[in-house]
Formats: structure tokens, C-alpha cells, sequence
């Protein structure tokens, strides 16, 4: 269980220094970090306090980092988890590679980007507005994923992190 505030400056089991906050909601907290090694920013995912007292729920924390990485390795569109942990002072975290680009807005509503913000996008980046138009169309479908997920599979069949788990040829279920 966490003990320490999270702050600016402190330093994540002799690895990582926690640079700024990016993110926040009512399960976890979101630092932009630097891992001390090379200076790379990554983020850092905290698990808020009240959510991790238990023995099982460290067990289930540990099986979907587990389950998290396999599938950043499988596709280009997951975000990678490069370490997890438990700080004896912080807690709970994932070590993730950071992205950034989209609001807050755009990433919970991609329709709100618009022609002027796509073109913008692809000239960034490199790619073709058809590119982005692809990508946002893949996000979207994950976004649906996710929520099936999350609802424990409500459509048929097995739901949840347990069927993702089953699907990958872990041991879900």
C-alpha cells in the first residue's frame, strides 16, 4: 500500500523520477516520468490507494501487467508496459511508454477531430490523412473492445480480462 505522496522529483524503486502529472481519474494517477538509466520519458501509471489492500488483487495486478505487455507486443496499436512494480513507498505502477498527440477530448471522442486537425496530424507525422482516418477508425474499434471487456463480455461468449487472457493462451476462466 502506497505511503508516500506522489511528487515532482521523487524517485520510483531507484528507476524512474516522477516529472510532471499527465493524467488522473479515480483508480490511478498518470506521471509523465524519466527513467534514470538514459533519461527516456516514459509514463508511469500509480494505482490509487484504496485499491490495492489486498494479497489477490496484487495476484490479478501483476496477471494483467503480464497480459498488458504480451499484447503491446502484439500490436502496434497497444501501449507498450515496460516494467511494473510495487514501490515499498509509492505502490502499485506500470512503467509505459508515453504517448502524446491527442487531448483529453479527442481521445474519449475521435469524431471530434476534424479535417484541419487530420491534415495536421499526417503532416506531423509523416502519413497520409487516409492514414489517420485509418488509425482513428482503429482506435474507435478498440475503444469498443475495451468497453465489451470492461462490461464482463455482456455480448456472448467469455468477457473480460479472463477471456482476453483465454484468447492470448493464458489461463482464463
Amino acid at each position: 500500500m502506497a505511503t508516500t505522496e506522489l511528487v515532482k522529483g521523487l524517485v520510483i524503486s531507484g528507476k524512474y523520477e516522477l516529472v510532471e502529472v499527465i493524467g488522473q481519474g479515480g483508480m490511478a494517477h498518470i506521471w509523465r516520468a524519466r527513467r534514470l538509466t538514459d533519461g527516456q520519458g516514459l509514463a508511469l501509471k500509480f494505482v490509487a490507494p484504496s485499491a490495492d489492500a489486498d494479497a489477490s488483487w496484487r495476484r490479478r495486478f501483476e496477471r494483467e501487467a503480464r497480459l498488458l505487455s504480451r499484447l503491446g507486443q502484439l500490436s502496434p496499436h497497444v501501449v507498450a508496459i515496460e516494467d511494473h512494480d510495487f514501490d515499498s513507498d509509492s505502490g502499485p505502477f506500470l512503467a509505459m511508454e508515453l504517448l502524446s498527440g491527442m487531448t483529453l477530448e479527442e481521445r474519449r471522442s475521435p469524431r471530434v477531430i476534424n479535417g484541419s486537425r487530420k491534415r495536421r496530424i499526417a503532416r506531423g507525422s509523416g502519413t497520409s490523412v487516409t492514414e489517420v482516418n485509418d488509425l482513428l477508425t482503429q482506435f474507435r474499434q478498440m475503444q469498443r473492445l475495451m468497453k465489451q471487456m470492461g462490461g464482463g463480455g455482456k455480448r456472448g461468449g467469455r468477457g473480460g480480462m479472463r477471456g482476453l487472457l483465454s484468447m492470448l493462451g493464458g489461463q482464463g476462466g
